[in-house]
């Protein structure tokens, strides 16, 4: 497979969202097949759970709540819920997986198959299982912050968003070099540094393309939901198959939009480290002058 974009080069912000949806249209029909044989089964799993779960849950009327405040919270007594998160948690991580695992090997000029990604998956998931410890700890431990008088909730909103603005790189840096959790963490910051405000839009413009195109797939499902809702508040009744299908199918379809915001933080990270060491700019003066020599080299039998 021939590498059609080249992660590695310098670009501006609207570059990097260009050649994010170049690279997804390009790849579309490969991807949506990767993610059928790896993430897809999971992902059918967790759906046919969660309409199980939906398809047998009574909602408490306002009588309901009124007599009893905790009627709201009954689902988490129920062992499908339990069951059908954790399948879904599965589920996602596959799909986070298999989506960097096919950009990474695409990336590299790789041939990406569905055994090609398995075998990235499995090389690679103490990563994905240290880092989704990592910012699980790492929210844990900052919630404290949070009751500090006044100021507290605006402290851990600015530091969470530095944080996050900085790491965004995290996982692709490690995929990459390979590298222990602190030293990654130490390798982002360098990268960072003089291009903070740059990473910060990126991440701006990635969570309202997100929300924009996540608002498009599931509204479908937010009307009809609200719909029901409203119309279930005065009368006792399970939720009907039709609707929990429908909200299953959105939520399937939204899923897919991850791709872009690993795309775009893979391409980032290649963009900080061509600005910082030129990778792509050594590799393309060794290509020259391997061509160079080969000429003279034929030059020389004539």
């Amino acid at each position: 497979m021939t590498q059609d974009i080249n992660f590695w080069k310098a670009r501006d912000l609207g570059d990097i969202i260009n050649v994010t949806f170049a690279f997804v249209k390009t790849h579309f029909k490969s991807l949506l097949t990767v993610l059928v044989y790896t993430a897809g089964p999971f992902i059918l799993l967790s759906a046919i759970l969660g309409v199980w779960l939906q398809s047998n849950m009574i909602m408490p009327t306002m009588e309901d709540q009124l007599e009893d405040p905790f009627a709201a919270f009954a689902i988490f007594g129920d062992f499908r819920f339990y069951l059908t998160l954790i399948v879904g948690l599965i589920g996602s991580f596959i799909l986070y997986a298999a989506m960097y695992s096919y950009v990474m090997l695409a990336r590299d000029g790789e041939e990406v198959t569905v055994d090609a990604v398995w075998d990235r998956i499995r090389e690679d998931a103490g990563i994905y299982v240290t880092t989704f410890l990592l910012f699980l700890g790492g929210y844990i431990i900052t919630i404290p912050i949070i009751v500090i008088p006044c100021l507290g909730i605006l402290i851990w909103l600015a530091g969470g968003l530095y944080l996050v603005t900085i790491l965004q790189i995290y996982v692709p840096s490690r995929l990459h070099e390979r590298t222990d959790t602190f030293e990654a963490i130490k390798r982002c910051n360098t990268l960072n540094k003089g291009h903070i405000v740059e990473s910060f839009l990126l991440l701006i413009v990635l969570i309202v393309i997100i929300f924009a195109l996540g608002m498009v797939f599931m509204l479908p499902s937010i009307a009809i939901s609200f719909t029901y809702g409203l119309t279930s508040l005065t009368d006792q009744t399970s939720i009907p198959i039709w609707v929990s299908l429908i909200s299953t199918i959105s939520q399937l379809a939204a899923s897919l939009i991850t791709i872009i915001p690993i795309t775009a933080t893979i391409l980032h990270y290649c963009n900080l480290v061509e600005r910082y060491e030129s990778p792509g700019l050594a590799d393309r003066i060794d290509d020259w002058a391997d061509a160079e020599s080969d000429d003279s080299q034929s030059g020389d039998l004539y």
